[in-house]
């Protein structure tokens, strides 16, 4: 059964560590492809990106389908129907769910000099939007994010996946779309950053340049 979103009142900022990945992994239909995301890197495919298609001509009418789908490994969940803007929060961001979804859809008829097309799905034409994932580690859940970015035309579908991101602590809500750092990370400045010599350090010689240095 999926999960619904269930904790949006103790929504928290995740305290731990995020792991992120940059990417640029191509998403192209018609398919028959098969995208398997392993987010931890631990061997396991934890969501499937499926792409189907397939066109016919008949009679002076010509159809085309394109398709590009998601699909959860078993135990781990998704929000397929909604595309996630960065900073929202993952948690609260729509229902999770354990099936297939489509995330573009695409229909093209021609026929008599006439054409058409249909779509559906939160992701047929998107720039860098997020869907949001809950998976398992070691039989713990972890909230995550994957980037996306596609466009849909006349029965075309292309994208990629361009990152994607988790929170290594189990069980916390509050992982925000697009988040790459956790909330002691981005308020702690990196121990080698260098900072910038002030006038009257620099009118103090060499004795200015060892307390800039320090």
């Amino acid at each position: 059964m999926a999960m619904g979103v269930g904790t949006r009142a103790a929504a928290q900022q995740p305290l731990g560590h995020i792991v992120y990945t940059p990417a640029n992994i191509p998403i192209l239909a018609p398919g028959g492809s098969t995208i398997a995301l392993d987010l931890n890197k631990d061997g396991i495919a934890d969501f499937y990106i499926r792409t189907t298609g397939y066109s016919s001509s008949n009679s002076g009418q010509f159809i085309k389908h394109e398709g590009v789908y998601e699909t959860p490994a078993i135990g781990n969940y998704a929000i397929g129907k909604q595309a996630l803007h960065k900073g929202e929060i993952i948690d609260m961001g729509g229902k999770f769910r354990t099936s297939k979804v489509g995330l573009a859809v695409v229909n093209f008829f021609a026929a008599s000099g006439h054409f058409g097309s249909t779509s559906k799905g939160a992701f047929k034409h998107v720039t860098d939007k997020y869907l949001g994932v809950r998976f398992r580690i070691d039989g713990q859940m972890h909230e995550g994010w994957v980037r996306l970015t596609m466009t849909q035309s006349f029965g075309d579908i292309s994208g990629a996946i361009t990152g994607y991101a988790f929170d290594t602590v189990p069980n916390e809500t509050g992982l925000a779309a697009g988040q790459i750092r956790s909330r002691e990370e981005s308020t702690k400045a990196p121990e080698d950053t260098a900072q910038p010599a002030t006038l009257g350090m620099l009118g103090l010689g060499a004795a200015g340049l060892e307390l800039w240095r320090r």
